[in-house]
C-alpha cells in the first residue's frame, strides 16, 4: 500500500521551502498525487514515456487501459505536471532530454 501523497511530498520537499498554498496547489490534481506516488517507487531517472503506464493505470477507474490513453497521459505529464513539480523544486524535469530527476 502507498503512503498518503501527503507524506510523499513532505518527502520530497525536504530542503525546500514550499508554501502552503503551493502545497495545496501540487496536492489539488489527482495525476499529480499519482505521479509523485509512482515516482516514489522508483530510485533512478525516469522519463514521462516510463512513468505514463503505471500513473495511467493507477488513475483508471475501469482498468482498462489503451494506447490512447496511455499517451493522453505521457503528453499530460509532459506538459502540465511534471513542470509544476519542477517549477516547485519537488523534482526536476528537463523538457529537452525528457529526463526526470528525483
Amino acid at each position: 500500500m502507498n503512503p498518503p501523497a501527503t507524506e510523499l511530498l513532505n518527502e520530497f520537499v525536504e530542503g525546500t521551502e514550499l508554501t502552503e498554498s503551493k502545497r495545496h496547489e501540487v496536492l489539488a490534481n489527482e495525476e499529480r498525487r499519482i505521479t509523485l506516488q509512482v515516482l516514489a517507487d522508483r530510485s533512478t531517472t525516469a522519463t514521462p514515456r516510463d512513468i505514463a503506464p503505471e500513473v495511467a493505470s493507477r488513475k483508471s477507474e475501469s482498468g482498462t487501459l489503451d494506447s490512447e490513453i496511455i499517451s493522453s497521459v505521457e503528453v499530460a505529464l509532459h506538459h502540465i505536471h511534471l513542470p509544476k513539480l519542477d517549477v516547485c523544486d519537488i523534482i526536476e524535469y528537463n523538457p529537452n532530454s525528457r529526463r526526470i530527476e528525483i
